[in-house]
């Protein structure tokens, strides 16, 4: 099939309960998104004929047409062949559909199919909290867990394309089973479906948690917003349970160092973006502890700084390699069109489309929008701001450091670098950096 001379994409993941199409832009921004519900009861069919509807509705909101796009990456919860076929995948019914070729014929443009955990662990060593990292291993800590390695921009599939199973590592002997049948599996101790039957057998025992007043809440579910609650009332009973998780997480990440030694561990996932701040201390401590001197040395181990965004960063990345435009490869690095700042006499800065005299920022993707939040940002704003992935954040403020603490250390559990000075600096410093970056002024 011809290369084509489009800089448009299609990055999707194919969930188990949605499927979300996104039309990217080349350089890693997202223009619009469109979602389709997973068939789950459907065959092979109806689940194809799901994805081309979201595509559809993604291109149909930018007034695009198929014929506009260079390549579609997929992401999948399951095992990919070389040739595109899915081997099996859990809970969804495209175990042996020829996708990427069945894709192909309906839309007439490259397509490429991968591993949700392994596109995840990709799209952040391109844009996210593993940027500039030569290795790196990204660790998805939900409801399983999956992961992803990268090693110099290249994913390490394994002998059968099923490298990156992590949360199928054997942890425990006589432990829980697993959803993949196997007993004492890294996520049947310490996913959140795992934490959720621990705490419900506990309660089954007797005893009391502020647990069972949020399930009553929530028609009898757990969630990882709920184990956020229960641990910030210090109740005991999920502390102790989500504490044993965090325990095993450490144990797990120790144990990667020792195989393949990344020079980055990523950590994202429901369960670590709801209670990251009460697992990464714990999760740390144990790689610490590690008596093997080699260990010892300096290494990252931080939060995803594209959440739900990296697998599809991750798709388009592999789209982008497969038809000869790798963005780990400089010539084809393309960042986002940034816009030139000037700092007028009044102390006003001229944007690409607007003057602004109050406060605002501009997001990873060079659009400029109202600073709206307090003076002094905090985390939840700096989050917003730094959505999509980014090197380095500018801050200028008019009156000395605005950045707290908490925004710092933030900011530094990413990987993302940051700089404070005055307006006239950061004006300079934003407008000169060949970074993928974002911006505050207030």
């Amino acid at each position: 099939m011809a290369k084509q001379k489009n800089n448009w994409y299609i990055g999707i993941d194919v969930g188990g309960t949605k499927i979300q199409a996104s039309l990217c832009k080349e350089c890693g921004v997202v223009v619009a998104s469109a979602r389709e519900a997973t068939p789950r009861n459907g065959t092979a069919d109806d689940t194809i004929k799901a994805i081309v509807s979201a595509i559809a509705k993604a291109l149909e909101e930018e007034n695009k047409s198929i014929k506009d796009i260079a390549a579609v990456g997929i992401a999948v919860p399951g095992v990919v062949d070389p040739m595109g076929a899915v081997v099996g995948t859990p809970n969804m019914n495209l175990g042996g559909v020829k996708l990427k070729s069945i894709l192909e014929k309906k839309l007439g443009v490259p397509v490429s199919i991968g591993n949700d955990g392994n596109l995840g662990a990709l799209g952040e060593s391109w844009v996210g909290s593993g940027h500039g990292s030569k290795s790196i291993i990204s660790i998805c800590v939900g409801t399983g867990i999956g992961s992803g390695i990268v090693i110099d921009g290249h994913l390490l599939p394994g002998a059968c394309d099923a490298a990156g199973e992590i949360g199928h590592m054997h942890v425990l002997d006589d432990g829980p089973v697993c959803g993949c049948g196997n007993h004492g599996c890294f996520e049947a101790i310490a996913g959140r479906l795992a934490i959720e039957r621990d705490i419900r057998a506990a309660l089954d025992n007797g005893e009391t948690s502020v647990i069972s007043d949020l399930m009553a809440q929530k028609d009898g579910l757990i969630k990882s917003g709920m184990l956020n609650t229960a641990l910030k009332s210090k109740d005991a009973l999920v502390t102790r349970i989500v504490t044993k998780a965090a325990v095993v997480i450490g144990r797990v990440c120790r144990s990667v160092r020792h195989l393949i030694d990344p020079e980055t561990i990523i950590l994202g996932g429901g369960l670590m973006e709801a209670c990251g701040w009460f697992l990464m201390p714990i999760i740390q401590k144990e790689i610490e502890d590690d008596h093997l001197i080699a260990s010892k040395r300096k290494r990252e181990v931080v939060y995803s700084s594209l959440g739900d965004d990296a697998v599809v960063f991750g798709a388009l990345a592999l789209a982008r390699t497969d038809i000869g435009r790798s963005p780990f490869d400089a010539a084809f690095n393309i960042l986002p069109e940034y816009p030139e700042l000037i700092l007028k006499s009044d102390g006003s800065i001229e944007g690409k489309k607007k003057t602004w005299k109050e406060s605002f920022y501009i997001r990873p993707d060079g659009k400029e929008k109202s600073w709206k939040s307090s003076a002094s940002p905090e985390p939840d704003d700096i989050a917003s701001v730094i959505s999509g992935g980014v090197e380095c954040l500018y801050v200028g403020s008019k009156s000395g450091s605005v950045l707290s603490d908490e925004c710092k250390e933030f900011l530094q559990q990413r990987n993302i670098q940051w700089k404070e000075d005055s307006v006239a600096k950061t004006i300079q410093s934003y407008n000169k950096s060949t970074a993928r970056r974002a911006t505050i002024f207030i």
